[in-house]
């Protein structure tokens, strides 16, 4: 669990190069706006420490999932 920008996620690893987000509390669907997609990809950055190369909403908006590239790391 995290919070970003006054609002908590769920961010977890599903295998090595995917990780998902998704809404805690009462919020089931995710807002789907480039603010919260920028916010989703930065909390999952956070919380893996790699760079997310490609990503999408899934299960009908109520999770964003994440391909991670952990080579170069976030200082790249």
């Amino acid at each position: 669990m995290m919070t970003l920008d006054g609002k908590s996620f769920r961010v977890r690893q599903i295998t090595e190069g995917t990780w998902t987000a998704s809404a805690t509390g009462s919020e089931k669907i995710l807002a789907q706006t480039p603010t919260a997609e920028s916010s989703f990809r930065h909390a999952i950055e956070m919380v893996s420490g790699c760079r997310v190369t490609d990503s999408d909403y899934s299960g009908h908006g109520t999770q964003f999932d994440a391909q991670v590239s952990c080579a170069s790391g976030l200082d790249n």
